[in-house]
């Protein structure tokens, strides 16, 4: 007797890993536009405009923080840069507005800026750029002495950190450098003691990434990943122990795929992707890594991530975003559901700017 296979949820959402005969019933070989949470199927969100900067520059990088009394300030660094989101004057309002040496930036900002909120300043740097901080006022200048600029930035064990660092013009990709502690203007070890710098020895590729678990940083490089342990020691601060120091390894092969939520990040390896707490590291690509995979290689624009613990107020969502820009303006979003564990594909189209859909700590564009 013949019995028709019923197809219900929970939803498996998209499957192009596996041969047709062996994939779920209740899963999709393409699923696109659509939102799958805890057995339902939604209509996609409306993304929100964060609206033209002042320049015609596109923004590289937005971040919201709480200054020393308690205001919160919106920036966004372009290329050339750096502008307020201010309602009262219209939107995007270009800062210091009294002029600055420092801008425009020069040279532009060529990678999403590496932004890090510490003493309720926010510090950037994007490579070559020397390190600058902004209080979210009309202020923004070099910080102390410190003697270059970054690919990323981090703060552990009181102090900020720098990576895949770039001083006297040379990169150094496989250097982190700290501050002193409680200290961002010192540098200098000689000066202050809780400062200092290291280069991660007995490994062949260079750092791409940085994530916190707890309480120990995370240094992710192309092909492995670094723990960085604070010892409690003034003259050796931190314990450095790598995962995998040939080429073989798996690590953030590519740049900016990294996002983290808590103690846990999800990022693209060179063949799969992957989610790390410190301990643990998981594939979590399976279902839908090879499309993946083909967008992240075929995109024209900076791809980049983001995790979100909710859709909407209320209502809890805790994935991982993962934006590829496409030819023709179109931006491929895949998100990683970790309640359903599966993918979705959604499919933004061209901004009227005429830039493509970008992340960083949350959904914004360009």
């Amino acid at each position: 007797m013949y019995r028709k296979a019923q197809i219900a949820p929970p939803w498996a959402g998209w499957l192009d890993g596996l041969p047709s005969v062996a994939t779920k019933p209740n899963s999709f070989r393409q699923i696109t536009n659509w939102i799958l949470d805890k057995g339902r199927i939604y209509s996609p969100f409306a993304f929100n405009q964060a609206g033209q900067l002042a320049t015609t520059s596109p923004i590289l990088r937005l971040r919201s923080f709480e200054d020393v009394n308690g205001g919160w300030h919106s920036i966004a660094l372009s290329a050339v840069d750096i502008e307020a989101l201010l309602p009262a004057f219209g939107g995007w309002t270009a800062i210091p507005t009294g002029g600055s040496p420092l801008l425009p930036f020069n040279p532009p900002a060529a990678v999403p800026w590496a932004v890090e909120i510490y003493q309720n300043t926010m510090f950037f740097s994007a490579g070559p750029q020397t390190l600058m901080q902004t209080i979210g006022d009309n202020s923004l200048s070099i910080v102390g002495d410190v003697p270059g600029g970054c690919l990323f930035l981090g703060k552990l064990a009181s102090r900020l950190i720098m990576l895949n660092t770039f001083e006297n013009q040379i990169q150094n990709p496989r250097r982190v450098r700290w501050c002193g502690i409680n200290n961002p203007a010192e540098w200098n070890f000689i000066l202050d003691p809780s400062a200092g710098a290291l280069d991660i020895p007995e490994v062949e590729d260079q750092i791409s990434g940085w994530a916190v678990s707890y309480n120990v940083g995370v240094i992710f490089r192309k092909f492995g990943i670094t723990l960085m342990t604070p010892t409690g020691n003034p003259s050796i601060p931190f314990l450095i122990q790598s995962f995998s120091n040939g080429v073989k390894g798996v690590g953030v092969y590519t740049p900016y795929t990294l996002a983290s939520w808590g103690p846990t990040s999800a990022f693209r390896g060179e063949n799969d992707i992957y989610t790390f707490d410190g301990s643990q590291l998981n594939s979590i690509g399976a279902s839908a890594k090879k499309s993946i995979l083909v967008d992240i290689e075929n995109a024209t624009g900076q791809v980049s991530a983001t995790m979100i613990g909710q859709i909407a107020p209320g209502i809890d969502y805790l994935t991982y975003w993962l934006l590829c820009p496409q030819a023709g303006g179109n931006t491929n979003i895949w998100i990683y559901h970790f309640d359903d564990q599966s993918w979705l594909k959604v499919q933004a189209p061209v901004q009227s700017s005429g830039n493509y859909i970008s992340c960083m700590d949350t959904i914004y564009t360009a």
